[in-house]
């Protein structure tokens, strides 16, 4: 992080047009009406034409680099790609239930906005810790400092005078005698919120430092020997390693000064005043100097840089990391797979909120029952939730006997975002030993199986007093069917009026129950007290006369919604995994159709790896976010990379490579195929016998009108069906295309035979 001057870009004119104007009066209205009033409604900020309109501004101000961490952005050319509009005072803080709306009025305010990588603007989320002091609603400006923010603001603060880097590249607290001192504290919740010690952060800082080492080498061995020219050019690649638009800038420069510092350059002050005007190192000399009095180190053209393989410190707090990669050996019946989950969903998925910018990616397993989809869950839950975990539960849940028969050893490894190495178990005969992340993942994590009931109520309504505290970590209903979510009703009522209103609020949206007459609470609200249910307008339902589907619904979310902080907040911004098995168990065809999207639109932030036999449950996934789970000869492997799954109907769905069925008819049909197939593939080595089943199976589906009523189709089906059979090696790994020739074939019998022509013999 280092200091940006933000009058030197001009603000935006778009911030100060009649639009943006329209749009700030419409949250004022909005947010001066109390909670009570508000319907149990979202407010829906404006984020994607304001990240378009600023785009500029925001990128020249910040170097086209990460205002926090200072890694490159790569915006496309419409601006957009891989950076996000990041918000300092976010426009819904958590951990504060004295200032639950702020900072809503700085949403549209030029000196609140900055770019970001979508892996800070994550792992910041909605934070915004103070010392002092919450502001009161409409502070700007000095008002603002007065709450002794936590968090150092780079076009305010002097970054350098509070966060440091060593060598490696990993980022501290500016060496200081005053341990604990607000300076320190403020280092040290910076580098928390936005993960600043992220393995591959770390891993890039050690290289561009490594980088710079080897440019002030070269400006070191030739101080005194090289011509003047060659010199000039030395020193403008130092500079160039040094400036502010460079890569982690700050790390490389404390790395350069702390070497220049320890010599041989006698007096290095003069030397960086003469030659490297912009980069102002004369304030990392004053800083090292006055800290740090004792700096002793071999010359530097001795020096050992340490190697990039850093081993990070892990955050103590929840962290917003996500599952990117998986691989899993000789567990249960699979015996290898692996597979990638991109952080954010592809393009095509369009989230109905104009404040969500970047959903998190899915996984959606398919596979019929047997293909492992449920041990690959498992062994996911197992690796991110350590191995206390596997200790605790080993008896009760089976864990010691899942290595697959006749194998050795076998493994599982999970891949965290930022993270270079994984969570490594090795699954032996009788038990299960962890290789590396042992602790397993400091994330919010839920498991759910197909089975996910509400708890039996209680007897007393009104006492909310014996809701279950839940644990930033829960996996046991993924493992045992009878394992009851948090009572929903009572963790409900257990909540403050602020807290109730966000968690109905969130609730609606993902029940979709819309309008203004309609409204989630207790029979007499006022006092919450009495049953939870449905209000629509004077009528109540109750939560026992709920249907199945929203009884599911609703236990999921209040049990997502409890886990995730001592308070309800916004879960737009909350990040988590969640696994679920069966997700489509107890929905509707519908909700079938929507329940993606809808929990897409209500945890956005969060990732979710589920399983499925429901081809309507593939709406609103994405091209590779769908993945099957065969089974060949006794063993599961895994299909991936598939196409997006959006705009088939369920019977193609069905007959596509996500169900891969021959046919919708029956399954009677379906088994006469796969004989057909089987029989066509050995047609050159038929016996007798089997050619004449082959004969019978064929004018049987064409009796049927499976196979075509036409001349024009038999033919056309006929070099199809060899199609098939020669490339059903290749469906195990995708779904095979026709190719150039067969097109061709068909092409020249849709033009050479007539359509009307009736098939004959």
């Amino acid at each position: 992080m280092i200091y940006v001057d933000r009058h030197r870009i001009p603000e935006p004119k778009w911030l100060k047009s009649n639009a943006c104007k329209k749009l700030r009066a419409e949250a004022e209205k909005f947010f001066k009406e109390p909670l009570a009033k508000r319907k149990q409604t979202r407010f829906d900020f404006e984020t994607g034409l304001l990240r378009i309109q600023t785009k500029d501004e925001l990128l020249n101000l910040f170097h086209r680099k990460c205002a926090f961490c200072e890694q490159k952005l790569a915006p496309n050319l419409m601006g957009l790609g891989k950076w996000d509009l990041e918000h300092f005072r976010p426009k819904q803080v958590a951990d504060d239930d004295q200032a639950r709306d702020h900072y809503w009025w700085l949403h549209y305010a030029w000196t609140n906005l900055y770019a970001a990588c979508p892996t800070c603007n994550r792992s910041k989320r909605n934070l915004f810790p103070v010392e002092g002091k919450r502001s009161a609603v409409g502070a700007m400006g000095a008002e603002l400092s007065l709450e002794k923010a936590l968090l150092i603001d780079p076009c305010l603060d002097r970054p350098e005078e509070f966060l440091s880097f060593d060598d490696s590249g990993m980022a501290m607290p500016s060496p200081s005698e005053n341990r604990f001192n607000f300076a320190e504290r403020r280092a040290q919740t910076v580098i928390s919120t936005y993960e600043l010690n992220r393995k591959e952060l770390v891993k890039g800082r050690l290289s561009a430092i490594q980088n710079t080492f080897r440019a002030l080498e070269n400006v070191v061995n030739n101080h005194d020997i090289a011509p003047e020219d060659v010199m000039v050019d030395l020193w403008n690649r130092l500079q160039e390693e040094l400036a502010p638009e460079a890569e982690f800038a700050s790390a490389k420069r404390f790395a350069c000064a702390r070497q220049l510092l320890k010599g041989p350059i006698s007096n290095p002050e003069a030397v960086t005043e003469a030659t490297l005007p912009r980069v102002e190192l004369g304030r990392y000399f004053k800083i090292l100097r006055s800290q740090v009095p004792a700096l002793k180190a071999a010359p530097l053209r001795r020096r050992v840089i340490p190697a990039a393989d850093i081993v990070a410190p892990v955050p103590e707090h929840i962290r917003s990391a996500v599952v990117n990669r998986v691989e899993i050996s000789n567990y249960r019946i699979i015996e290898t797979l692996s597979f990638d989950v991109a952080e954010d969903a592809s393009p095509e998925v369009k989230i109905p909120d104009a404040s969500i910018l970047h959903a998190r990616s899915w996984k959606m397993l398919l596979g019929e029952n047997g293909s492992g989809k449920s041990s690959v869950l498992h062994g996911i839950a197992l690796a991110l939730m350590g191995k206390k975990f596997y200790e605790e539960k080993k008896e009760e849940y089976g864990f010691a006997n899942n290595l697959r028969f006749g194998s050795a050893a076998g493994e599982i490894k999970v891949w965290l975002s930022g993270d270079s190495e994984p969570l490594h178990l090795k699954v032996l005969r009788d038990k299960i030993e962890w290789v590396s992340g042992e602790r397993g993942a400091s994330i919010f994590l839920r498991g759910y199986g197909a089975s996910r009931l509400l708890p039996k109520r209680r007897r007393n309504l009104n006492d909310p007093s014996c809701v279950e505290v839940r644990q930033s970590r829960n996996v046991d209903n993924l493992f045992d069917p009878f394992a009851p979510l948090i009572d929903a009703e009572g963790w409900l009522r257990s909540l403050n009026p602020e807290d109730f209103y966000c968690a109905a609020t969130n609730l609606k949206a993902l029940l979709d129950v819309k309008g203004e007459e309609v409204s989630l609470g207790f029979e007499d609200q006022s006092a919450r007290s009495g049953r939870f249910g449905l209000w629509e307008k004077e009528h109540f339902t109750p939560l026992e006369y709920f249907s199945a589907g929203y009884q599911t619904l609703l236990a999921l979310g209040c049990d997502i919604m409890a886990g995730t902080n001592k308070k309800v907040e916004d879960m737009i911004s909350t990040p988590g995994v969640i696994l679920i098995d069966e997700i489509g168990t107890n929905l509707h065809p519908r909700w079938r159709m929507e329940i993606i999207m809808r929990l897409r639109k209500t945890f956005p932030a969060m990732q979710f790896i589920a399983s499925t036999h429901e081809p309507l449950c593939l709406r609103g996934l994405g091209k590779g976010e769908v993945a099957v789970m065969r089974v060949e000869k006794g063993i599961a492997e895994l299909v991936d990379n598939l196409r997006s799954p959006a705009g088939l109907r369920v019977d193609q769905l069905l007959t596509s490579e996500f169900f891969g069925l021959n046919t919708t008819i029956d399954p009677q049909v379906e088994a006469q195929f796969t004989q057909y197939y089987d029989l066509l593939e050995r047609k050159a080595s038929l016996t007798a016998t089997e050619t004449g089943t082959l004969e019978t199976l064929k004018k049987e589906l064409a009796d049927k009108s499976v196979l075509g009523s036409s001349r024009r189709d038999r033919l056309i089906l006929d070099i199809l069906d060899q199609f098939i059979v020669s490339s059903r090696a290749a469906q195990k790994t995708n779904f095979p295309k026709p190719t150039k020739d067969v097109v061709t074939q068909i092409e020249a019998i849709l033009k050479a035979v007539q359509p009307s022509t009736p098939l004959r013999g």
